[in-house]
């Protein structure tokens, strides 16, 4: 299981021209526009306090979750890198949500409370009462008990590494697991991604690892309607244990071929919801219409992506001239209309994560152009440029493909950029578009050899850190796309895994910046920011600047549910 299983390997969207949008009258949601409201959620996402909705309500929105391509109809939530994203979170629930945006508390949903016990080596949660499946049966601490024993007995399922020891319901309210060794880091990925499954339901697969569960039930606040290759729809679950909630009627997940027919629906009022870069936003999407909104929210850091079993990213001397002859601000001002900020190579994201910067590897964390650099780095290391002006080592030229989703134009753009700048350096990079499915699949499997990827984390740099670093989160099992191993790298995150002292967490912090600041693993092009676009006209409650209750992407897991749970219609 992966632990990004809410956002994955979903690049940003981008639109660098659009068609014409005049044509395009649908309206913006599946009822009759009313008048917009400026009045944010106050409500916690579990609260179960939100204001009944009105009989009938009938709005469904419209949403674009990045797709490319077509849908298969997979809703099984334990195929964190394939499941639909309408599965995690609008249908499955975890037992705690928490917001990587503030810093909350974690926030109770099918379990009420939790403790850690025996050096935290035992965690033992406490089981919400009164939960039914969608199918009508009651959610029961074997439900939960079974969740995690499916994730323990499978290892393709545990990408997080997660030291499972026992998995016990002691009554039927509390759960009790135990680990082999101390696991409080590992919270987030047991109570906040790890989604609950029907007992009664998943153990009749034959294969909880690649069964579809293709009729999905679950606990959450919407339910499977229909479902096309095209297109499939989510009804509110009329039992669902939050008094009051969802008030909205569904979600109509469409896929699109890319990111131009996305916007032009966008614009047009085919989609309501939506979270992909759009270049001049202002005014290519607000101005068209009064209830066109977004709100940026930074999250991730894109990268350059090796496969480091394959030349040439195994070698670390090209890996350090990439990062030395890539120009940053010319990438972002040409492919991301100037909205990226500066990364590093310890790979934390600023300002949130500066507390954690060691300072013995801070200079060399920074990032600055040097292109003679970059060519005298491969020479020290044998590489020789061809009278075609590029270098070559071993009879083989520098020379790569690097894959990204076909629709992903402002990643489109950015690979344009970068192979100009490259081709001056004597490097040859060659923008290879794929489908989104075949880019995934390729990611998991190691048929690749360079590509572009947003690198998630979670509430601290850990969870960065364990999900692209760690040996046990190597793909397929985990997002580690890149296959980095280093020994010193996975003691650390043991280390910072198995105490809650800080100081002692800090020093681990140390030893892995440093080997990775020397190592390269990922390339940085930039820290991202993520926009969310988004129609007010029949619903309120979104997330605003200040009132970041959940990540407002509907390709972030399980922050969907959140977000779509606590919409009120109008």
């Amino acid at each position: 299981m992966a632990t990004i299983g809410w956002s994955r390997r979903r690049g940003r969207t981008a639109v660098l021209a659009v068609a014409v949008f005049a044509a395009l009258v649908m309206s913006s949601c599946s009822s009759s526009p009313k008048s917009q409201s400026s009045t944010p959620s106050g409500q916690s996402a579990a609260s179960g306090s939100g204001t009944p909705a009105a009989a009938g309500s009938t709005t469904i929105l419209n949403v674009n979750d990045g797709r490319s391509g077509s849908y298969t109809a997979n809703f099984n939530p334990l195929q964190s890198t394939s499941v639909n994203s309408g599965a995690p979170g609008p249908m499955y629930e975890t037992l705690y949500f928490f917001n990587q945006l503030r810093a909350d508390p974690p926030m109770p949903m099918l379990a009420t409370a939790y403790a850690w016990s025996d050096g935290g080596k035992t965690l033992t949660f406490t089981i919400r009462d009164g939960v039914k499946w969608t199918d009508g049966q009651p959610f029961t601490a074997a439900d939960v008990a079974y969740s995690f024993q499916v994730l323990k007995d499978h290892k393709a399922l545990n990408g997080n590494g997660i030291p499972f020891g026992t998995i016990t319901a002691t009554d039927s309210s509390h759960v009790k697991l135990t680990f082999t060794a101390p696991s409080y880091s590992n919270l987030w990925y047991i109570a906040g991604q790890t989604y609950m499954v029907p007992q009664h339901i998943f153990s009749k697969m034959a294969d909880v690892v690649t069964d579809l569960n293709s009729q999905p039930v679950g606990t959450g606040p919407f339910m499977l309607q229909s479902f096309a290759p095209q297109v499939y729809v989510l009804k509110k679950n009329p039992g669902y244990w939050q008094a009051g909630k969802p008030q909205i009627a569904g979600l109509r997940f469409k896929a699109f071929s890319g990111n131009d027919s996305s916007l032009t629906s966008l614009i047009g009022g085919q989609i309501d919801w939506e979270g992909g870069f759009i270049a001049d936003i202002d005014q290519v999407y607000a101005s068209k219409g009064p209830n066109n909104k977004y709100i940026n929210t930074p999250l991730f850091t894109t990268v350059l992506l090796p496969n480091l079993t394959k030349f040439p990213g195994n070698d670390p001397a090209v890996r350090q001239a990439l990062n030395l002859a890539l120009d940053r601000d010319g990438i972002n001002k040409k492919a991301f209309s100037g909205l990226d900020t500066d990364a590093n190579t310890a790979l934390l994201l600023s300002p949130r994560d500066a507390k954690y910067l060691d300072p013995s590897v801070a200079a060399g964390a920074k990032i600055a152009t040097d292109t003679a650099k970059a060519q005298t780095t491969l020479e020290s290391a044998g590489w020789v440029k061809g009278s075609d002006g590029i270098y070559a080592k071993g009879g083989k030229k520098l020379s790569f493909p690097v894959e990204i989703p076909s629709g992903y134009s402002d990643w489109v753009a950015a690979l344009q950029v970068m192979q100009q700048q490259l081709k001056a350096v004597g490097i040859d990079l060659r923008p290879t578009g794929v489908s989104n499915t075949a880019w995934n699949s390729d990611l998991n499997s190691g048929n690749f050899t360079f590509a572009l990827q947003n690198l998630f984390g979670g509430p601290t740099p850990y969870y960065l850190y364990n999900t692209w670093l760690n040996t046990a989160s190597q793909a397929p099992n985990g997002n580690n796309s890149a296959r980095y191993s280093n020994p010193d790298v996975d003691k650390a995150l043991a280390t910072i895994a198995g105490t809650n002292d800080a100081a002692v967490q800090q020093k681990a912090y140390g030893v892995i910046q440093a080997q990775v600041v020397k190592d390269l693993p990922y390339i940085p092009i930039g820290q991202s920011s993520s926009l969310t676009e988004f129609k007010d006209g029949n619903t309120g409650g979104w997330p605003t600047a200040s009132n970041l209750f959940a990540i407002p992407a509907p390709w972030a897991h399980p922050d969907l549910g959140i977000v779509a749970a606590n919409l009120t219609a109008k």
